[in-house]
């Protein structure tokens, strides 16, 4: 949750979810993720885990792109 909406992972859809805090429709930031969960929001993106790939994912706030976060 940030100053404006909540997120959240939806493991069985396999997607990223954010509504706004003001209510409304739900907004899909990603979808196809293979079993996401663990969300983290930071004051420019949404971070999650892919369970079924063992991968850290980002994405804007607003939405886009979809990128995986390096392996250390």
């Amino acid at each position: 949750m940030d100053a404006d909406a909540v997120y959240w992972t939806n493991f069985g859809g396999n997607t990223v979810m954010k509504v706004p805090l003001s209510g409304g429709t739900p907004v899909t930031l990603a979808a196809g993720q293979p079993r996401p969960a663990g969300i983290a929001v930071d004051g420019n993106a949404v971070y999650w885990t892919n369970v079924a790939s063992g991968t850290v994912m980002k994405v804007d706030r607003a939405g886009g792109t979809q990128s995986p976060l390096p392996r250390i």
